[in-house]
């Protein structure tokens, strides 16, 4: 998906037309934020159970890297960063209150 998105990105990031253009540089947001730091994770996780993939992922990264600069490199370095505890805090209490909430709707609906 990461690849495909990004010869997407090349191929259209100087189209004509602005909308494409747009349309494009929306996937690309994501492409040199949340999609490097996802590339990091599994080229980490990869790295002992199948070396040459976790190295075709990181030839990617690498490849966003160098198109996107900066940007892509500090989300693929933050990736790896510790989490606070008052963020790991707000996380659980958030997830807990999805999870009631979930809990609460299907109480409603009589599945549980």
């Amino acid at each position: 998906m990461c690849r495909t998105i990004f010869e997407g990105w090349k191929r259209y990031k100087d189209y004509p037309d602005a909308r494409v253009r747009e349309r494009f540089a929306r996937d690309a947001t994501k492409l040199r934020t949340v999609y490097t730091a996802a590339l990091w994770a599994m080229a980490r996780h990869f790295r002992n159970v199948n070396q040459s993939v976790s190295e075709q992922i990181r030839g990617l990264r690498s490849e966003i890297e160098e198109e996107f600069g900066v940007v892509a490199r500090m989300a693929a370095s933050r990736s790896g960063a510790v989490i606070d505890d008052a963020t790991r805090r707000a996380q659980t209490r958030r997830w807990m209150d999805l999870r009631a909430a979930d809990h609460h709707g299907a109480a409603e609906l009589g599945i549980i």
